[in-house]
C-alpha cells in the first residue's frame, strides 16, 4: 500500500517537529503534525473542536513512546486503508489508525473530551459508503503548507529539551488477525451504538453497515426442562435438582476445573462404564466439579443435553432404614425411578463412601 502525498508529508514534517526540540519522533508529534498542512484528518478535527492548541494544552511532560509505537500507526493504516479498498493511505486513514492503537495521541484526544468511537465510524463510512464529502475531496491536492509551525515558549510539552518522562506505559500490542472492513467499523464498539448525529447515509452496502444489536439470548441454551414425571418420587422428595438450579442461576461459577468437567462430561458420554467416582480429600471442591457439570449440560447438544443431574444426600437415603433390609428397599426404589427415566436421570451420590456397610 503506498502512501499518499500528505500522508508522506505529515510523516515527514513529524520528524522536523521531533528534531526540533530533540526529542524522538511519537504518535503525539504524528498528530501535531497533521494540522501542518490541510487534509481531510485536520477539517475533521477541526470540526469538533480540535486543533494543535487544545492538543499541546493536554501535554503536561514531554512525549515519550516505546519505540516501534509509530510503526505500528503507520502499519495499522496501510491495513485499514487495504481494507477500504483505497489506493493510498490517506491521513484519515492514519487517524483512524489513532483511534485503535493505545498510544500518546489517542490519550491527547480522549483527554480533550473527543468521542473517539464516533469518530472512527464517521470516518469509516466514508470510505465504506464511497461518498466523500466535496470540503474533505476539496483539500486533497491543495497546495502543502508551509514550514512547522513554532511550537512558541507557551508550549513547553514539545518546546522543552527537559529529560524525557514516560506519561503513560503503552505495552506492545498483541499479534493481530488480519481486519476486514466490518471489523474496522464496529470491532471497538461492542454493542453497536454511537451517536445518530455522527452517522452518514450510506450507499447500498448492507455488508458494511453496522450489525443491529441482537436481542439479548438467555445465559444458557435452552435445555428440556425436567417434566414432573422424570423425577420419580423418592428422588423428588430426597434429591436437589442441580439442572434447575443452573438454569435458574442459582450455583456460583466453577473456575479453574474445566479439565475435571469436561472428564466427567465424557465419562457420561460413554454407551458402557459411564459412573465417574470424584476421589479426594475434603475440600477440595468435589461437589463444584459436579455443579460445574450440571451448569456444562445446559450447553451440551445431543443426547447430554436431555440430562437432569439430580444430587442424593446420603444422611437423608439413610434416614428412616434402621430396620435390616429397610436400606435396601429404598436403594432399590431409587434404582427403579433412575430405569424409568429412561437415561435422562444421572443422579449424584455424596459423600457415596458412607454407604459401604450400611444395612447390615
Amino acid at each position: 500500500m503506498v502512501d499518499s502525498s500528505e500522508l508522506a508529508q505529515v510523516l515527514h514534517e513529524a520528524e522536523d517537529i521531533a528534531q526540533s526540540v530533540h526529542q524522538k519522533a511519537t504518535s503525539a508529534h504524528l498528530l501535531l503534525a497533521m494540522f501542518t498542512l490541510e487534509n481531510p484528518a485536520e477539517i475533521v478535527l477541526k470540526e469538533r473542536g480540535v486543533d494543535e492548541d487544545v492538543l499541546l494544552a493536554s501535554l503536561s511532560q514531554a512525549p515519550v513512546e516505546p519505540d516501534g509505537v509509530v510503526r505500528e500507526l503507520c502499519e495499522r493504516a496501510r491495513e485499514i486503508a487495504h481494507s477500504c479498498g483505497a489506493r493510498e493511505t490517506e491521513c484519515l486513514h492514519l487517524l483512524i489508525a489513532t483511534t485503535r492503537v493505545r498510544c500518546l495521541a489517542q490519550q491527547m484526544l480522549a483527554k480533550v473530551g473527543l468521542d473517539l468511537t464516533g469518530l472512527r465510524n464517521t470516518a469509516l463510512s466514508y470510505y465504506l459508503s464511497g461518498r466523500m464529502p466535496r470540503k474533505l475531496q476539496a483539500a486533497k491536492g491543495r497546495p502543502l503548507g508551509g514550514p512547522p509551525r513554532d511550537t512558541g515558549p507557551g508550549r513547553p510539552a514539545l518546546a522543552s529539551s527537559a529529560p524525557a518522562a514516560v506519561l503513560t506505559p503503552v505495552p506492545a500490542p498483541p499479534p493481530q488477525r488480519s481486519l476486514t472492513a466490518r471489523d474496522l467499523v464496529d470491532a471497538d464498539d461492542a454493542d453497536g451504538a454511537f451517536a445518530a448525529s455522527e452517522l452518514i447515509p450510506l450507499a447500498p452496502d448492507p455488508a458494511y453497515l453496522p450489525t443491529p444489536t441482537p436481542a439479548p439470548r438467555p445465559p444458557h441454551r435452552a435445555s428440556p426442562a425436567a417434566p414432573a414425571q422424570t423425577l420419580g418420587p423418592l428422588l423428588s422428595s430426597m434429591g436437589r435438582n442441580l439442572t434447575a438450579l443452573a438454569r435458574a442461576g442459582k450455583l456460583d461459577p466453577v473456575i479453574g476445573r474445566a479439565r475435571e468437567v469436561e472428564e466427567v462430561i465424557d465419562i457420561l458420554g460413554k454407551r458402557r462404564t459411564n459412573n465417574p467416582v470424584l476421589v479426594g480429600e475434603p475440600g477440595v471442591g468435589k461437589t463444584a466439579v459436579v455443579e460445574g457439570v450440571a451448569q456444562r449440560l445446559l450447553e451440551a447438544r445431543g443426547g447430554l443435553a436431555e440430562k437432569v443431574l439430580v444430587e442424593v444426600d446420603v444422611a437423608q437415603l439413610l434416614a428412616g432404614t434402621q430396620l435390616r433390609g429397610s436400606f435396601s428397599e429404598r436403594l432399590n426404589e431409587l434404582k427403579d425411578e433412575v430405569r424409568k427415566a429412561d437415561g435422562r436421570v444421572v443422579v449424584f451420590i455424596d459423600e457415596i463412601h458412607t454407604l459401604i456397610g450400611a444395612g447390615s
